[in-house]
């Protein structure tokens, strides 16, 4: 069920919500979330988290490649930084 997002970016939507827009399940946000890769969220209550749509759309910007290489340049970056922090 794909969810569009509200027109107002300041509008904070459920998890399904954001999950559908990223078109991945909702387990996979909440592993994004706990491990600070995914965007930023509201958190309302200890069972209420709300992700703001400006943060949505700007995280997935943030993200956007214009070739593969890119990507693949930028994956071996931040591993590099990932391991070094532990070596």
């Amino acid at each position: 069920m794909n969810q569009t997002l509200p027109e107002n970016l300041d509008a904070l939507v459920k998890e399904r919500v954001a999950a559908s827009f990223y078109d991945c399940s909702i387990s996979k946000l909440q592993k994004d979330r706990m491990t600070g890769r995914g965007p930023a969220f509201v958190r309302l209550s200890t069972k209420a988290i709300r992700y703001r749509v400006r943060d949505l759309i700007e995280f997935a910007q943030e993200r956007l490649k214009h070739s593969t290489s890119e990507a693949r340049s930028e994956e071996r970056r931040v591993g590099k930084e990932c391991r070094s922090r532990w070596a």
